[in-house]
């Protein structure tokens, strides 16, 4: 759930619903051998950005990580060898979805402000405008939206590691200063 994107947020519960509702029929009718797997994808580098309404007045950007739709597409081929109710496209989607479940409160407000921040922008201006419902797009199909998913994504990894490796020397400086220990022999 996220701000801005409530019509997109609707339609994504209710795949994720139909889902559920089909593995359900399926199993009363018997039907072991047909598998409903809900695929649940996290930012995806398409043209969606560029091709949905925007009323806002505000650029949007996707927020990051982004992942390849060639991802997407692996994570298909994986359920069709190995079916599961559903799986994540990336990470990112997987730990948001452990946060969701854990503290669904504090997600809420994370995700509106980093939304507000992070997804429209602050300082680029873009003109209405109301994307390809009423009229479809100028006909170049894609799948690439340029947002460059996959160096995004190695770059944000890079980070991750960084920051963990800070978050455990962090917790191992804390942890000796409880017992009065220094961190450093002197």
């Amino acid at each position: 759930m996220v701000p801005y994107n409530a019509a997109y947020v609707v339609s994504k519960a209710a795949v994720r619903a139909l889902g559920g509702s089909l593995r359900q029929e399926l199993r009363l009718a018997g039907q072991d051998d047909i598998h409903v797997c809900t695929v649940l994808p996290a930012t995806m580098d398409t043209p969606f950005f560029q091709h949905a309404a925007n009323y806002t007045g505000r650029a949007v950007t996707p927020m990051a990580p982004v992942y390849t739709a060639q991802r997407a597409a692996r994570t298909v081929v994986r359920l069709a060898v190995r079916p599961r109710r559903e799986a994540y496209v990336g990470p990112a989607g997987r730990v948001l979805g452990i946060q969701s479940k854990l503290t669904p409160a504090l997600v809420e407000r994370a995700l509106a402000h980093q939304m507000d921040r992070a997804h429209l922008s602050r300082t680029r201006s873009a003109a209405p405008t109301d994307g390809n419902v009423p009229r479809p797009s100028d006909g170049r199909a894609t799948t690439d939206g340029g947002w460059h998913g996959r160096r995004r994504t190695a770059v944000r990894r890079a980070g991750a590691v960084a920051l963990a490796a800070g978050l455990v020397a962090a917790g191992v400086t804390a942890r000796l200063a409880a017992r009065g220990r220094s961190p450093r022999r002197r």
